[in-house]
């Protein structure tokens, strides 16, 4: 939201089969919220090494924690990050990031009454909700690295 509504924080009101959403900017608490999302998506490796290790050897036993090991090592996805993008920008990401911008002004705005407002969605009110929170600010920009 590029006004001087977005100076103070003030939410924007946005219709959806004649209900009327407050849409948020999304705070750095959000943004917290966002990446604990992002680390949920992300399965525990050991675990499913667990689940795999008394259907083979115990050399290829060896290997599944070898990797597992080297898996759970890796970063997960940081915000602001292209891996991180991928997952935010995905039907699952965006509806988070909507629903964290709803229930900050509707306390009782829950996950069904999430998938009714997004099933009237269009892409145009997508991008514009996407601004309204701030989301789009987090995204890397392909231009800016090239990848265009």
């Amino acid at each position: 939201m590029n006004d001087l509504a977005s100076l103070n924080a003030k939410p924007r009101p946005f219709v959806v089969n004649g209900v009327t959403y407050q849409i948020h900017q999304l705070t750095l608490g959000d943004f917290g919220n966002l990446q604990a999302w992002l680390d949920a998506q992300q399965p525990d490796p050991f675990s499913i090494a667990q689940e795999q290790l008394g259907r083979f050897t115990p050399a290829q036993g060896q290997h599944i924690l070898r990797t597992a090991m080297e898996i759970a090592a890796k970063p997960k996805p940081r915000i602001g990050t292209p891996e991180a993008d991928l997952l935010l920008t995905s039907v699952e990401g965006t509806k988070e990031a909507f629903f964290l911008s709803i229930r900050k002004g509707d306390p009782l705005f829950d996950r069904k009454k999430l998938d009714e407002f997004f099933s009237a969605l269009g892409h145009a009110d997508i991008a514009g909700l996407m601004q309204s929170t701030d989301l789009d600010k987090v995204i890397t920009d392909p231009k800016a690295t090239g990848d265009v």
